[in-house]
């Protein structure tokens, strides 16, 4: 019995051991980039929200010291203006407004730039920064993109994709792009 379960480790680790010598782990791999249902926050002290896109204005959403009032939970870009976003307005802590933002009003990271998002109905992943560069796939509206570096002109951005658990590296113009 003991002969079996030493077996057992010594297997179990050979496992690891490869894994890791291979760069993988066993820790799940991100199948793909967010579209929809990830943090934003608000730029500044208060941001109008609309009722729809290009809509009335129907309120603002005030950021406030010491609380996660100004967490947005993205529901959809809609276009290259306007996200639609579940936002906590109340003091229960639930994010249970919908309402639409200007793009402009929000970030992905509390005061960073960490992450863009595709603003356009697709936007092609190239292997160079350029037009010139091979598109390696299309990437839809609304898809969250890791930055990896951005040019000096910040018109083209080495960033990372997760399509269908496989892991892209390429460059997107950032003309087609939100920064957040």
């Amino acid at each position: 019995m003991f002969k079996k379960v030493l077996i057992m480790l010594m297997a179990s680790f050979l496992v690891c051991a490869i894994g890791s010598a291979f760069g993988t782990s066993s820790i799940a791999a991100q199948k793909n980039s967010p579209t929809t249902n990830y943090d934003v926050f608000i730029k500044g002290d208060a941001i109008p929200y609309y009722d729809k896109v290009n809509g009335k204005k129907i309120g603002m959403i005030s950021y406030r010291i010491g609380e996660s009032s100004n967490d947005l939970l993205m529901v959809k870009v809609e276009n290259d203006y306007y996200s639609k976003v579940k936002f906590k307005k109340t003091e229960n802590g639930k994010r249970k407004y919908v309402g639409y933002v200007k793009n402009k009003d929000i970030s992905a990271i509390f005061n960073s730039l960490d992450n863009l998002v595709v603003r356009v109905s697709t936007i092609n992943l190239r292997t160079k920064a350029s037009t010139k560069g091979k598109v390696v796939t299309q990437i839809k509206r609304g898809t969250q993109l890791d930055i990896i570096s951005v040019n000096r002109s910040e018109t083209w951005a080495k960033v990372k994709y997760y399509k269908n658990g496989k892991k892209y590296v390429g460059y997107v113009s950032t003309k087609y792009t939100i920064y957040l």
